[in-house]
């Protein structure tokens, strides 16, 4: 039996979406943003081309900059790291087509992976049940659980619908999170069979480093860890 098969069989492992906290919102959204939401209902009212450019106002660089540390360069939906390869997409949460009165609200703008953007499209629901799990506001812990390198749905309207829409249980995801798991487990190996001292110290550090909020798939790795019965977090 596989470590990833072990891990599944442990009812206690809760993998999840990491939970994020917003920083300050960037002055140029603080200084422009009910201005620039006044000028973009307006042009939008009136079926104004212009409409279109001033929508992208959104997209300064001080703005992706503070979102890109907010999230620690990964996804805020699926955990994957993204700068290392690709700028990263900022998202709105409830989506400007449906909410274009919420297009420079900082609450409702965070970083993105191209294919959960993709994925997510323009689906948005102001009613509970239907709501996609927000990082921000929730505790997707109590909508979703990963067993291994899959993801199961804890809650049947918007666990579901989280898991569903945004495809987090995609092929490359779950090879992607089962790596991540492998090389983990190697190290938790090496670890086990380090006989007291430095080296088996080091390799302790070097674990709870794993855990870090900036490494990729670190809430997974984090619940890993506390399922073994010999390693303390």
């Amino acid at each position: 039996m596989s470590f990833i098969q072990k891990q599944s069989n442990v009812s206690s492992s809760k993998l999840k979406m990491i939970r994020l906290v917003k920083l300050d919102c960037p002055s140029v959204l603080a200084l422009n943003a009910e201005e620039w939401t006044h000028e973009l209902l307006e042009a939008q009212a009136a079926g104004d081309p212009d409409a279109a450019r001033l929508r992208l106002r959104y997209r300064d660089p001080s703005i992706k900059a503070t979102l890109v540390q907010e999230t620690a360069g990964k996804c805020a939906y699926c955990e994957s790291k993204l700068r290392h390869v690709i700028p990263g997409d900022t998202e709105h949460i409830a989506p400007s087509s449906k909410r274009p009165e919420l297009t420079f609200a900082w609450e409702n703008l965070t970083l993105v992976c191209v294919e959960c953007n993709r994925n997510k499209l323009d689906y948005y629901s102001d009613s509970p049940p239907s709501t996609l799990v927000n990082p921000y506001l929730d505790e997707p812990s109590e909508h979703l659980r990963f067993f291994g390198p899959s993801v199961f749905h804890l809650t049947p309207d918007r666990g579901y619908l989280t898991r569903q829409k945004l495809k987090l249980d995609r092929a490359e995801l779950i090879d992607r999170r089962r790596q991540r798991l492998e090389a983990v487990h190697h190290l938790l190996d090496l670890w086990r069979r380090a006989p007291e001292g430095e080296v088996k110290a080091q390799l302790r550090e070097d674990l709870l480093a794993e855990t870090e909020r900036e490494c990729e798939f670190s809430a997974a790795v984090r619940d890993f860890l506390r399922a073994q019965p010999d390693f303390a977090l």
